[in-house]
């Protein structure tokens, strides 16, 4: 008894330095107006953000408790606001997950695109009568503005996460000949089939009433091989998307952005292909002109502050109500 006694000691007065860590890490990136974004939405960090915005936090707020676990002030603060601060978080996540998609963070891409190897082929289609067609452009990609603003970053997803790794590798480098090249590109009957497979999972959401008319898709298809294979040897674009270098698994990678789901709100989705078959999906939504930027876990810092110092007025009134009733009693 006593131990469980203290250790939720420690926990309540880890909750009020948890607090104000998060909120002094939050402070100092917002001295750069581009860190949060970076970490927040940058498709290759999810770790790192994990471990600034909870778990060196959760770790630097137990080892102060355990000092100042004999402070009675911060116990009886802790005690109450330990469950105010479990509250927040359960509701802010699924909160946010019912909006944007996710819990805590927007999804990384899938882990195999890491590996790639070679580029065989980028594809750019639109959906055109409730089927995808081939788009004979290259306009959803700029290569200049590869990484120019993490929000809006959707299509270029693929290039960055298979570059991140090695850029001198296979022919990852020349993505963007790739792209441009009219003969690299999946033909009409293979995209077909990754559109039935696509509509026949149900995974796209459904807008609602109002904007069924501009749920118009479009999106990139990209095929490639990956080896786990350290090999940093060179190729050069090859039209035939035969693979130059050995390989271990073939993908095709499909992301689509949908039209309006509602009002300034709209979808990204993403598939990984392996044998025609859906091996693994992610989705998330974002805004324009809408709430962009407004998500709980990138507010929590100052949430969860303001919410401390309710936690805190509201004891001190009840401390001095009770003082004055005694008086009355007296």
């Amino acid at each position: 008894m006593m131990m469980a006694y203290t250790i939720f000691r420690i926990i309540s007065i880890a909750s009020i330095f948890y607090t104000f860590i998060k909120f002094i890490f939050w402070v100092i990136l917002k001295l750069d107006s581009n860190a949060t974004s970076f970490l927040y939405y940058n498709v290759n960090n999810d770790l790192f953000w994990y471990l600034l915005y909870y778990f060196i936090p959760i770790l630097l707020a137990v080892f102060l408790a355990i000092r100042f676990k004999d402070n009675s002030n911060l116990y009886e603060i802790g005690k109450f606001f330990v469950f105010v601060l479990f509250v927040l978080t359960i509701l802010g996540s699924i909160v946010n997950k019912n909006y944007w998609g996710y819990y805590f963070k927007r999804p990384s891409t899938f882990s195999e695109l890491k590996n790639a190897n070679e580029i065989l082929s980028i594809t750019q289609f639109g959906d055109e009568k409730s089927s995808f067609k081939i788009i004979n452009e290259t306009n959803l990609i700029d290569e200049g503005e590869l990484v120019s603003d993490f929000y809006y970053f959707s299509f270029e997803r693929p290039i960055f996460t298979m570059l991140s790794k090695n850029i001198s590798r296979g022919n990852l480098s020349d993505w963007n000949e790739i792209y441009k090249s009219p003969k690299a590109k999946l033909t009409e009957v293979e995209l077909k089939k990754l559109d039935n497979s696509i509509r026949n999972s149900e995974f796209i959401d459904i807008p609602e009433y109002g904007y069924e008319e501009s749920l118009i898709t479009k999106g990139i298809a990209v095929e490639f091989v990956t080896s786990s294979s350290d090999n940093t040897s060179l190729v050069t674009l090859n039209e035939s998307r035969k693979p130059l270098l050995s390989f271990d698994k073939k993908f095709v990678y499909v992301l689509i952005n949908s039209g309006q789901i509602s009002n300034d709100h709209f979808g990204v989705y993403e598939f990984l292909f392996q044998e025609n078959q859906i091996i693994k999906k992610n989705k998330y939504y974002y805004d324009v002109a809408g709430l962009e930027g407004i998500e709980y876990p990138v507010a929590s810092p100052i949430i969860e502050l303001i919410f401390l110092f309710f936690t805190l007025f509201v004891i001190s009134i009840t401390k001095s109500i009770k003082i004055i009733l005694l008086k009355k009693k007296d």
